[in-house]
């Protein structure tokens, strides 16, 4: 790497962590708060049977690391432990990309990776699927890249087969450095062969397997993938009995696993885990309510942003611009007798990139199973989807990278052309979050649904889900503006065939920064809507409260259960309203009923006109309720009491 690339790695770095540390104080939130509970001694102590070891439903290795954490940080700061996975994975991202794409296009997806909310959210989350299942895949991706490399050849180039021998030392300049380093030719075989990458490659699936069983998705990705590049025939003569030795040493691990949480917690199945998706309906495309799941698609759309989803998806269109372009997304054909690319300046030799089919198959692989096969309606799907952002990010990086590659104009030019549509992203992100709007409920979600239909784009969206966030109001004039200007940077691009690249780049980096940076001002510091997770602390720390408490949204899980003062939980969705009256009354006779009121409840359903509680709207859209009338209806008595401890400010 040249002195500058090394610079922006650092400086690429420095703001991933910038971004992510000031996040570790984040209150735990309903599944985040359970993997607190099973690790932590006190909370095991208080509820024995609701928080047994051992009774996660998932292999082991998880549930040891996040125990492993709490005992070196404490328990109240687990987001530790997701974070030093997500470091991992930002470097080995980095390889990943540098081998396939150079290194300008690493730092890029590198770069991309950091700035995106989704990533952030991703990267401190408590639980498996954000960044430690991720970590399992990427580690076997990067061995699984030098062990199919050691015999010549790399799958996803498509590289065709040439005369030069084992021992050959003939060279290209790699595109992405400028200095005089040189780098083997694509086809020369790697220097690290033999059985060492297969045996990473077998320990880092092995890893996965005993995190999540899902993790047998990423094995089928790079199967199909050996399979496409080597066909059957090459597949058995060349790799049958290195894949073979990875296959034991999954299996033996799995075995030992398993053996080892059965002598630590008789009391459980140790295969519990393989027949957890019995739970999960099974192709009912019939009965599958599609409306839920494109809800929850569009969440975890919304926390992408328009950057790293656009920016891949132009480089399909880039694809029809420029000769070589294609080719240099979709890697050189098998006939091909040299090295296929786009000529960048004079002087200089193409590099074959490798393609694109790897990332495409993890996301069609996964995309297939979380939305086509199971029914995962019921659950927190934007979760399960987060396994899409290394693969983007590195569509993305390489795509950007070809991009500024095959603009012609000179730099001056082209930075004033992508100046323009960022002054207009920032005009937009200043208005909307210089005007006092109105939040509106989560459910039931035709409120929302109408509001966007009759165009009325003034009020706020509550973003919360099942694995945390607590949750957080964005405008929706800024979700919905942010999007309309990377379509525009996409359309500019598909009329214009190339010729305002640099600013169709423009409006849909600008678009995605924008977005990025207001979902991340909300969550982490939530100055202008109100700071959630900050006021849920103050509210949880008041000496009022007293066991048992009944909490709305789940709120306080992990701080209730630790004081021994959790009595349970209701949500406020219209299809539970018979069952969720019946616990409020009968907490309303012998507990308490604590209402931290994100998201807002219908101000005209019922459970507002339970609670007889004025719809206030203020600077903070957040509203804290302590009911406490033991021995009183909660419904039936005028002379209901209800006091509020501490209102946040």
């Amino acid at each position: 790497m040249t002195r500058a690339q090394r610079s922006a790695l650092a400086v690429t770095f420095l703001v991933f962590l910038a971004l992510r540390l000031p996040a570790l104080d984040q209150i735990y939130h309903q599944d985040e708060a359970k993997w607190a509970c099973y690790v932590d001694p006190v909370v095991q102590a208080n509820y024995p049977e609701e928080c047994r070891p051992g009774s996660i439903p998932h292999p082991p290795l998880g549930e040891f690391l996040f125990w492993l954490g709490g005992a070196f940080w404490g328990y109240d700061r687990l987001r530790v432990v997701p974070l030093i996975f997500a470091t991992l994975n930002f470097w080995l991202l980095f390889a990943i990309a540098r081998r396939r794409w150079g290194t300008s296009a690493a730092i890029g997806a590198c770069a991309l990776t950091a700035v995106t909310f989704y990533s952030v959210l991703a990267s401190v989350q408590i639980d498996t699927d954000g960044a430690i299942m991720p970590f399992w895949a990427l580690l076997a991706w990067w061995a699984y890249d030098r062990g199919m490399a050691s015999g010549g050849r790399v799958p996803t180039s498509k590289l065709p087969e040439t005369t030069a021998t084992p021992t050959s030392t003939r060279t290209v300049r790699d595109p992405a450095d400028s200095d005089d380093r040189s780098v083997p030719a694509p086809t020369a075989p790697d220097r690290h062969g033999g059985r060492g990458p297969w045996v990473l490659f077998a320990m880092a699936c092995a890893g996965g397997m005993v995190t999540k069983v899902s993790f047998v998705l990423a094995l089928a990705a790079f199967g199909l993938d050996a399979l496409w590049s080597l066909g059957w025939r090459g597949l058995w003569k060349r790799r049958l009995g290195l894949l073979g030795l990875a296959g034991g040493i999954v299996i033996g691990v799995e075995v030992f696993f398993s053996v080892l949480q059965l002598a630590l917690y008789p009391h459980g199945d140790p295969f519990r885990f393989f027949l957890y998706a019995d739970k999960f309906p099974f192709l009912n495309f019939g009965s599958r309510p599609w409306g839920d799941i494109a809800f929850q698609v569009l969440k975890a759309l919304c926390y992408f942003g328009p950057l790293i989803p656009c920016l891949a998806a132009m480089a399909v269109l880039a694809s029809r611009g420029a000769p070589g372009a294609s080719r240099a997304v979709s890697g050189p054909g098998p006939d091909d007798g040299r090295p296929q690319g786009p000529a960048l300046r004079r002087g200089e030799e193409p590099v074959a990139p490798a393609g694109f089919r790897l990332p495409l198959l993890f996301l069609g692989v996964h995309a297939a199973f979380y939305l086509v096969l199971f029914d995962f309606s019921g659950r927190p799907l934007e979760r399960y989807l987060e396994f899409s952002i290394a693969p983007l990010a590195m569509v993305a990086g390489a795509s950007v990278d070809l991009m500024l590659r095959l603009e012609r104009k000179p730099w001056l030019s082209a930075l004033m052309d992508a100046l323009l549509p960022s002054g207009v992203v920032l005009l937009l992100v200043a208005a909307t979050f210089g005007s006092e709007l109105a939040p509106i409920p989560l459910y039931p979600k035709e409120i929302m649904l109408s509001r966007l239909k009759d165009r009325q784009f003034g009020f706020l969206i509550p973003f919360t889900g099942g694995s945390g966030p607590i949750g957080f109001y964005i405008p929706a004039s800024l979700v919905i503006g942010v999007w309309v200007i990377a379509g525009a940077g996409l359309l500019l691009e598909w009329i214009a065939r190339g010729r305002n690249r640099a600013m169709a780049l423009g409006l849909i980096v600008a678009a995605g920064l924008g977005s990025s940076g207001g979902f991340l001002e909300e969550y982490v510091a939530g100055s202008r809507y109100g700071a959630m997770s900050r006021q849920a602390r103050e509210v949880l720390s008041h000496s009022s409260l007293r066991s048992p408490v009944l909490t709305y949204n789940d709120v306080g899980l992990y701080e209730l259960r630790r004081s021994g003062a959790y009595g349970g939980r209701f949500y406020a969705r219209p299809e539970y309203w018979e069952e969720n009256r019946r616990k409020i009354l009968q907490f309303a006779m012998e507990g308490y009923i604590l209402v931290f009121e994100f998201p807002p409840m219908d101000p005209a359903g019922p459970y507002s006109r339970l609670f007889r509680g004025r719809y206030r709207r203020q600077h903070s859209p957040a509203i804290f309720r302590f009911y406490y009338p033991p021995h009183e209806s909660l419904i039936d008595s005028p002379r209901v009491r209800w006091r509020e401890p501490h209102r946040p400010r």
